[in-house]
């Protein structure tokens, strides 16, 4: 069976994060992600404040169209999520209602499949059909419309910081709230890799994704992340299949968690999934669909390993693993929310 590769049309991948970092002034051409995607999520932590200003712009370049990508910008009373300048016949921006956006908030934005989405701390404040054209190019600008700081533009005092900020492709459904990064990689693994990182904590609110590939009927680990090597090696959130289910939940129901997610009728082949914790609501996504949720209590171990393709973080201990080959994974992205 022929995997997807990393440019996978369901694969998600992040092109810029400021790994959970606050900026408070202007940063113009921080990063060039190489290429102009036709959807994008844009996800941050902000502080509005009175006036105008942007939040940040990604898309175009620094010599010939500095203002011409994409962009979250608050204007007076309202947020905008936009194509700056209406650039290359682009339609307008979606607009929130008139009111006092002041204040610290989560902004999420999404532009896909001709449909643009501006969430305010969770909820959608604006939405609708439109046309956008970002200029070609994958410039990356914080707190400026423009990438040219011999030419700034909404750099004003209408947003006061900027942290958490990530720009990614694909975000679908399932990546509306996100905050800090704890790993994130293309690679294509298909045997156990133990202990590849350690956040050194535990968040309270957690996204764990990858692309799945089955590549046979054997039972085996995705991701596995939470706990430590010393104590609770088998005690993380852990991403698992068997007997045509995906399973989320916490390993071995440590520290009396409750049970995981069991949803049925994926067999063998590939997939996108994903599952979230957060406030005792888990939910698991596959393919960007809603495949199940629950409330519930998960305990995750102190400590913050991540292991791949094994459910336990101890070289020596076999725990959940399938032969190699048999399960892969790409695409592993996992961070706070």
């Amino acid at each position: 069976m022929g995997r997807r590769g990393a440019d996978s049309a369901r694969a998600f991948h992040v092109y810029f994060s400021t790994e959970g970092d606050s900026v408070d002034y202007p940063q113009y051409s921080v990063y060039d992600a190489g290429e102009m995607p036709n959807e994008v999520m844009i996800t941050a932590t902000c502080e509005f404040g009175d006036g105008d200003g942007t939040l940040c712009m990604f898309g175009g370049n620094n010599y010939d169209s500095w203002q011409a990508g994409y962009m979250v910008y608050k204007a007076a009373d309202q947020v905008w999520f936009c194509v700056q300048m209406n650039a290359n016949g682009s339609d307008g921006p979606i607009m929130s209602e008139s009111g006092d956006w002041n204040g610290v908030h989560d902004v999420t934005a999404q532009y896909r499949n001709g449909y643009a989405t501006l969430w305010i701390d969770g909820e959608v404040v604006a939405e609708g059909e439109r046309n956008w054209v970002p200029a070609e190019g994958g410039m990356v600008s914080l707190m400026s419309g423009s990438h040219n700081e011999e030419s700034p533009k909404d750099n004003g005092p209408g947003v006061q910081w900027v942290s958490d900020l990530n720009i990614c492709r694909n975000g679908g459904k399932r990546f509306r709230r996100f905050k800090r990064v704890i790993a994130k990689f293309d690679d294509y693994v298909d045997a156990p890799e133990k202990a590849v990182a350690d956040a050194g904590y535990m968040g309270d609110g957690i996204i764990m994704a990858c692309e799945a590939y089955i590549n046979d009927g054997t039972p085996g680990t995705f991701l596995h992340y939470g706990g430590n090597n010393e104590d609770s090696w088998q005690a993380g959130y852990i991403l698992y299949w068997y007997e045509n289910k995906f399973l989320w939940g916490i390993q071995m129901n440590a520290n009396g968690s409750d049970g995981p997610i069991q949803c049925e009728g994926f067999g063998p082949g590939e997939y996108t999934i994903c599952g979230t914790y957060k406030d005792g609501l888990a939910q698991l996504w596959v393919d960007d669909e809603l495949a199940g949720e629950q409330e519930c209590n998960w305990c995750m171990a102190e400590g913050g390993l991540l292991s791949l393709c094994s459910g336990s973080h101890q070289e020596g201990d076999e725990k959940d693993e399938a032969p190699e080959g048999s399960i892969a994974i790409s695409n592993v992205y996992i961070a706070t929310q």
